[in-house]
């Protein structure tokens, strides 16, 4: 194909429906593929390789249809990234023109990296656009789609909560430019207006980002988003607050408990669920809005949250969250 023709193809998201055999009855199921587009009759044809990637790494291993979506946005745009470079006679981009995905190297990946830096996307998010990038190479390499032989040990974060692939595009011979700390608080930060057409990614890379940074605090800021509840209520929850039919409905119970939650701190007025000023704890349900995502964390939560409760790490097990030193987390994250 001449590189001209090219202009007219784009790497897409697709979401459909399929029908999958549980229980031996037929069950709706929604997917991602990554397809590629026609821009002269908006014809979609699916790309095996990074749908494989999608369906294999992300919805085979039990992740929320939001994360699949996630990942395969990314993936898209780094595919396009590519694209553009092809188009634009880069000759470092020459080979994939040449062999497809079987083309890629490491320094397409980095060259991506480095592009978002300069785009002044900040640390965490490059953060997460890099893991979706590694997956992808780590899945290529163990389809033996690329000749690429690169050692992609384990490590543990700090904070443990999973073990992931050592980044090769941190290599020096590299040279990727990645967000400084200086830099990021250099640049002007935009707000994120969560109403508009993008707001669905927009929560989604959001909660992404906290998994990654403050796991410990995700799922509350998952009921803050999905059902409203302020700070100061989500501190005072335990385990009794939740009313839970797993997968379908999520009802949180709105109550007072700083006599048996708080006991560390020496004064709790911040930590008041101020709805219980004008409504009987009674009345103070609020209904959570169920989706993929938030099962997918509220899950992971309490798997690590019953981790540290065998291990003796936490000092209150009714708590849901638990700060660094096992204590209750208070409206101050002590």
């Amino acid at each position: 194909m001449e590189i001209k023709e090219l202009n007219q193809y784009r790497y897409v998201v697709k979401e459909t429906v399929i029908e999958d055999v549980i229980n031996e009855t037929l069950t709706p199921n929604r997917i991602i593929m990554i397809g590629v587009k026609d821009s002269t009759n908006g014809i979609v044809i699916p790309h095996p390789i990074p749908s494989d990637f999608i369906r294999l790494k992300y919805e085979y291993q039990g992740n929320s249809f939001n994360t699949q979506k996630s990942a395969a946005e990314v993936i898209c745009r780094f595919l396009n990234f590519i694209h553009n470079k092809i188009t634009n006679k880069d000759e470092e981009f020459l080979s994939f023109s040449y062999y497809g995905i079987s083309g890629l190297t490491l320094q397409h990946g980095s060259r991506f990296i480095t592009s978002l830096t300069l785009q002044g996307r900040n640390k965490q998010t490059v953060a997460i656009y890099e893991q979706y990038l590694i997956q992808f190479y780590v899945f290529l390499q163990e389809q033996k789609l690329i000749d690429m032989q690169f050692d992609f040990s384990l490590f543990s974060r700090s904070k443990g909560y999973r073990n992931r692939p050592d980044s090769p595009f941190r290599h020096p011979s590299l040279e990727t430019r990645y967000p400084s700390r200086f830099t990021s608080k250099k640049q002007r930060q935009k707000a994120k207006d969560f109403r508009g057409k993008d707001r669905k990614m927009l929560v989604t890379e959001f909660i992404q980002c906290s998994k990654e940074i403050a796991p410990e605090i995700t799922l509350g800021i998952c009921l803050q988003i999905f059902g409203g509840i302020r700070r100061g209520e989500i501190v005072n929850l335990t385990r009794g607050s939740f009313n839970v039919v797993k997968g379908k409905s999520m009802i949180v119970k709105i109550e007072d408990n700083r006599n048996i939650l708080f006991g560390h701190l020496k004064n709790t007025e911040k930590e008041f669920p101020k709805r219980l000023n004008y409504l009987e704890t009674h009345m103070a349900l609020q209904t959570i809005l169920d989706n993929d995502l938030l099962w997918e964390v509220y899950d992971l939560h309490f798997e690590k949250l019953n981790k540290k409760i065998q291990q003796g790490e936490v000092k209150n097990p009714i708590a849901v969250l638990v700060d660094n030193h096992g204590n209750p987390m208070s409206d101050y994250g002590q």
